[in-house]
Formats: structure tokens, C-alpha cells, sequence
């Protein structure tokens, strides 16, 4: 075994030992380092070969009960430094490709349970994360345009079920939400999801219009919860963007 693979491997063995013993509440600096070292390309062609280490950091964000706060938001900046790289990304957590049925499951449930979180940081950081999912599909959409429609080699990330479940989500969070900087990072979302949204087979904006988000959004800036003309400005814009969608579809 070469020495940079035997690294690796020293690595991938001292991380579990770590997550294995160390308590929920103290793993918040290791995964402050893992967090930085994922962003290392030689650390996502690693993971891209066996990323069960990744759905493990992962799944501790949720599957106990009152994780705390720190290695929560921990757990969500790993997942929102996991798109740095596109290719692991869309192979193991926005594809739907067999190898991402696990990985993207436990990622969407993250997100999901941290946007109905009661705290404004950890909502923030799922809103963030939120974003990253719908940027990468709509890259893959403008991708598509550009070469009318087919990428050779492109994993497939039009799952209409699975982002009507994050927006779902989303519209629960944003019917709530007095935070300004969240209620920005969930439009930009929503935005991204309807970004060149395949009129015969997407159904967000329909769910949007079901969910009212436009009352949502008068409400909030009635109640003046939106404030900043940056945030206002992308409401239009959604708004525009749903009328739009529905009256192609």
C-alpha cells in the first residue's frame, strides 16, 4: 500500500474510533476539522469510492434525540461542504442513482428535521443546505439546456418527489419563519428548485400555489418581517417565477 493511501486509510479508521467513543457532545471540533479537510479534492475521491462514513457522520445529526447544538450545526456545514464536490455529490446525495437511495435519504432527513429546528442558527445553516440541493440540480438543468437536453455521463437529479419534499419542508419553515436571513436563504431555495423546472413533469410551483406562498409572503411583509429591499426583491421574483411555471405547465 503507497504511503498516501495508507494515510487515508489511518485516517478513515481514526475518525470512526473517534465517532464511536467520543460523546455527541464533545465530536463538534472533529467534525470542525473534517469539515475543512472535505473540501480537499483528494478527500471527496476518497469518499467517492465508500462514503458509508459520510451517511454516518450524517445520521448522528438526527437519529438521537436533543443532538446538541454545536455538532449539529457541525453535521450541517460537513453536508454543505459535501457540494464542493459535484461529482461525489451527485452521485451519492442529489442523484437517483441506486448508489444514492441511502445517502440521500439520510441527507434529506437532516434537512428536513434541522429547517423545524427552534433555533434560528441551526435553521439557517438547513436553509443553507437547502440551497446547495437546489443549486445542484438546477446546474444540471442549465447544463442540459446548453446541450439541448442530454449530458453524456450525467447522473439523472430530476426527482420530482424528492424535491417537493424539501420544498414541503421549506413552506413549513418559511410560513413560520421571523429570521430575515433564514426567510432569504429558503427563497433563494425555492428559486433554485424553479429555475428551468421541467413544465410536464415538475410539481413545485404547483405545491407552492397550494401552499400559498404568495399570502405568506404579503403576510410577512405586512407583519414587516421582510425588511430588506434584497429580500423583498427575491419574494417578487419567486412570485414571478411560480405564476410563470403554472401558466406553462
Amino acid at each position: 500500500m503507497e504511503l498516501l493511501d495508507r494515510l487515508k486509510w489511518n485516517w478513515h479508521m481514526l475518525l470512526d474510533k473517534l465517532l464511536e467513543n467520543l460523546p455527541l457532545d464533545h465530536q463538534f471540533p472533529l467534525l470542525d476539522v473534517f469539515r475543512t479537510l472535505l473540501v480537499i479534492k483528494t478527500a471527496a475521491e476518497y469518499y467517492m469510492n465508500d462514503c458509508t462514513q459520510l451517511i454516518r457522520i450524517i445520521e448522528n445529526g438526527y437519529k438521537q434525540e436533543n443532538v446538541p447544538k454545536a455538532t449539529l450545526l457541525m453535521t450541517l456545514r460537513v453536508a454543505c461542504n459535501l457540494f464542493a464536490h459535484s461529482i461525489l455529490v451527485t452521485t451519492y446525495f442529489t442523484s437517483t442513482l441506486p448508489a444514492a437511495t441511502e445517502s440521500r435519504a439520510s441527507l434529506t432527513q437532516l434537512l428536513v428535521s434541522s429547517l423545524l429546528s427552534a433555533d434560528s442558527q441551526v435553521r439557517q445553516t438547513a436553509a443553507s443546505l437547502a440551497f446547495n440541493c437546489s443549486t445542484s440540480v438546477a446546474d444540471e438543468r442549465l447544463k442540459k439546456e446548453k446541450e439541448d437536453g442530454y449530458l453524456e455521463g450525467m447522473a439523472e437529479q430530476e426527482d420530482d418527489d424528492w424535491q417537493i419534499e424539501i420544498v414541503s419542508a421549506i413552506m413549513d419553515d418559511l410560513s413560520k419563519e421571523t429570521d430575515e436571513e433564514v426567510i432569504h436563504r429558503l427563497l433563494a431555495a425555492i428559486a433554485k428548485f424553479l429555475f428551468l423546472a421541467p413544465t410536464q413533469s415538475s410539481s413545485v410551483a404547483d405545491l407552492l400555489s397550494a401552499l400559498e406562498i404568495k399570502t405568506t409572503l404579503d403576510n410577512m411583509k405586512t407583519d414587516n418581517v421582510i425588511k430588506s429591499s434584497k429580500v423583498s426583491t427575491l419574494a417578487r421574483e419567486v412570485l414571478l417565477l411560480v405564476d410563470s411555471s403554472t401558466c406553462s405547465a
